[in-house]
């Protein structure tokens, strides 16, 4: 009931679920093949192939895949709790029996964005105590756009299409015929040519005025302003930059660095710190059944209806005295 309570206002997301059984670590007395069962919900339940178990070993390699097309529930950033159940069974001819489950919550994987990759979890209400199973839990949301190297290219665009070409190779192509044009004389001119020597002097001298010289400006030596050095790295010694970092961070004191760390090593930093915040343990992953309550164990409320009702009417201000089912000012009247 509480699991439909929290599924009221959420949003429907389709997921692909990826589960893949490894191997089951056992001690049993018995050489009977075992198979691993999965779950998911009342209806969909898929299982791998039953393999022979010995109990010199006491280990079994599956490395079975089982994948499912779920539904979840999101609300917000989190999304409502979703269980999928593994069960092993021993097989004695026709008979199959029961000896061990667990269920794993995986609702977590889309709120992390990190897989579950060759877990051991301990499986319950087995023969034995200390029996695991290794799994991976992979989900992925459907329809959701990842980058890749197409991305921002349309499906029906020509680029992506196998059977279309930007130049169809059965289409003749009409390339026009080169004329010769054409040559004719052209004779240099210069300013000489064209105007006399006079207007000619007047001319340069006119480009003389315009050009503009360029000047110094001085910067005098007691005026307190410092200009920093320009150095300018050329494209044949570009190994010199990780000298000069080098050179720079040993010259560095121990408080620049905390102000300033390298890049590299605010990554490495955040990458670690963000993996080990995504781990998630055993006891969060592992969803425990509530047990089941019997009538032995579930205590009576304590009070009868008419001491709780005296107490309602004694926080109110209510002085009346009742005389079974009426107060005293009805029993007058």
């Amino acid at each position: 009931m509480s699991a439909l309570i929290q599924k009221i206002g959420a949003e429907k997301v389709r997921h692909h679920l990826e589960i893949d059984i490894h191997y089951v670590r056992i001690k049993l007395a018995d050489s009977f093949p075992i198979l691993v069962e999965v779950l998911r919900g009342k209806k969909m339940h898929k299982e791998t192939q039953p393999l022979n178990y010995s109990p010199s070993q006491a280990y079994v390699q599956f490395d079975y895949p089982l994948a499912f097309d779920i539904t979840m529930h999101k609300k917000g950033s989190s999304y409502v709790k979703k269980n999928f159940c593994i069960k092993l069974f021993q097989i004695n001819g026709k008979n199959r029996i029961n000896n061990g489950r667990v269920k794993i919550d995986f609702s977590h994987i889309p709120v992390i964005k990190k897989p579950i990759i060759r877990r051991e979890v301990p499986l319950q209400h087995c023969s034995d105590k200390t029996a695991v199973v290794s799994i991976s839990v992979k989900l992925d949301q459907i329809g959701k756009v990842r980058g890749t190297l197409g991305a921002g290219l349309s499906p029906n665009s020509s680029l992506l299409s196998p059977n279309s070409s930007i130049i169809s190779p059965n289409s003749s192509i009409v390339r026009p015929e080169k004329k010769n044009l054409p040559e004719f004389a052209v004779e240099k001119m210069t300013i000489s040519d064209t105007l006399p020597k006079n207007e000619e002097k007047k001319v340069l001298e006119k480009d003389k005025k315009l050009e503009i010289p360029k000047e110094k400006v001085p910067v005098p030596r007691n005026s307190g302003i410092s200009l920093p050095e320009i150095t300018i790295e050329t494209q044949e010694e570009p190994y010199t930059r990780d000298e000069h970092n080098e050179s720079f961070n040993s010259k560095m004191s121990f408080s620049d660095l905390i102000l300033n760390p390298n890049e590299s090593e605010l990554s490495s930093e955040s990458s670690s710190s963000e993996e080990e915040a995504k781990e998630l343990p055993v006891e969060k992953l592992v969803a425990h059944s509530v047990p089941k309550t019997t009538r032995e164990q579930v205590t009576p409320n304590e009070g009868s209806k008419s001491q709780h009702i005296a107490v309602v009417e004694a926080r109110a201000g209510i002085t009346t005295r009742r005389e079974g089912n009426c107060c005293n000012a009805c029993v007058s009247f």
